[in-house]
């Protein structure tokens, strides 16, 4: 792992936000390499769905409606997610924000400094598409924003999976730091809850991996019975999932029942919060995405009992809290 000491260089922490972006298919050497040296000669980013137009004053509905038109056999939810990404994409990155270029799910391509919100030309990459040949000549990528990149956070690949795959994902502070060891200037951890990670390197550590370990070992924890979210070519989305009612840590789906499951994570925050959270995100899925017949349940995942916590639960039948423990043990080899 790669340790960096310039945080300060990259804006205000209070009103900064992660960003994971694929600047290209991975499947595709020859156009993810062209996509990704422009991007660094040039400072800029770029995703697809160009034919959409100009997006730039568009609303998240009006995204919506406009993609509908292009597509219209696609499907309600499938829309709604590429809308909601395009929406992000223009309304919710901002100058000062911090962009991880991902390349496939484990390697991190390179990371940067947002320097000027998403706009609309045409023009930027066609000599990149020229060059690419007649394989790639229909390539639309027409949005874009303006990055600094940072020469020092480049090509890092790591053992596991890390990033979904999805094509623009927001991600909490405390992944970048973990990502990239750089060090938080903040720290929101509930002081009535969160002591043992306070006082407990290891188990601070566990709790900043959790998201990732769940995520890895998702069919196994749960036994099959719940599936992270995917959109219609199977692609996972649900980790990160950013609704207008804010940013899901995780949100599945039940594969016997087909309702979906929102899990937060507990990770230091005050019970009233991760509740709260939780009980926003399963009614915005409910309105959004459930369709008729479908329901939502919560999960809350924490490393210690909270009584509470478990106060709220009295009157949430529909949310459940788990509790995770790690077993970790060293033996001598026995000479008998």
């Amino acid at each position: 792992m790669f340790c960096r000491d310039t945080l300060n260089e990259l804006g205000p922490p209070m009103s900064r936000r992660y960003w994971v972006i694929a600047p290209f298919n991975s499947n595709f050497d020859d156009g993810y390499n062209a996509m990704w040296q422009h991007a660094i000669e040039y400072g800029s980013i770029s995703i697809g769905w160009g034919v959409l137009g100009d997006l730039t004053s568009y609303s998240q509905p009006e995204i919506l409606q406009r993609y509908k038109e292009e597509w219209p056999e696609t499907s309600p939810k499938s829309a709604a997610v590429c809308s909601h990404m395009l929406s992000k994409f223009y309304n919710d990155i901002s100058p000062g924000d911090i962009v991880i270029a991902r390349w496939g799910t484990k390697c991190i391509a390179g990371v940067g400094t947002v320097t000027r919100g998403a706009y609309y030309d045409a023009n930027k990459l066609a000599r990149v598409v020229e060059e690419l040949g007649p394989d790639y000549e229909g390539l639309t990528y027409f949005h874009h924003l303006d990055v600094d990149w940072r020469e020092d956070l480049r090509d890092y690949t790591f053992d596991e999976t890390v990033f979904g795959i999805q094509t623009l994902h927001e991600i909490s502070e405390e992944k970048y730091q973990w990502l990239t060891e750089e060090e938080s200037e903040s720290d929101d951890l509930d002081p009535e809850i969160s002591e043992e990670s306070k006082t407990d390197p290891f188990a601070f550590h566990l709790e900043s991996q959790l998201e990732e370990f769940l995520i890895t070992n998702f069919r196994s924890i749960f036994q099959g019975e719940l599936e992270v979210v995917t959109d219609d070519s199977g692609v996972s989305i649900g980790q990160q999932y950013r609704c207008d009612a804010g940013l899901i840590d995780i949100l599945a789906r039940d594969v016997n029942t087909n309702d979906f499951v929102v899990i937060e994570l507990k990770k230091g925050k005050p019970s009233d919060k991760v509740l709260g959270q939780t009980l926003r995100y399963m009614g915005w899925v409910l309105e959004n995405l459930c369709d008729e017949g479908q329901n939502v349940r919560g999960m809350i995942i924490s490393h210690q009992e909270d009584p509470k916590l478990e106060y709220g639960l009295k009157v949430a039948p529909n949310i459940s809290a788990r509790y995770y423990q790690v077993d970790f043990s060293l033996h001598s080899k026995s000479n008998a």
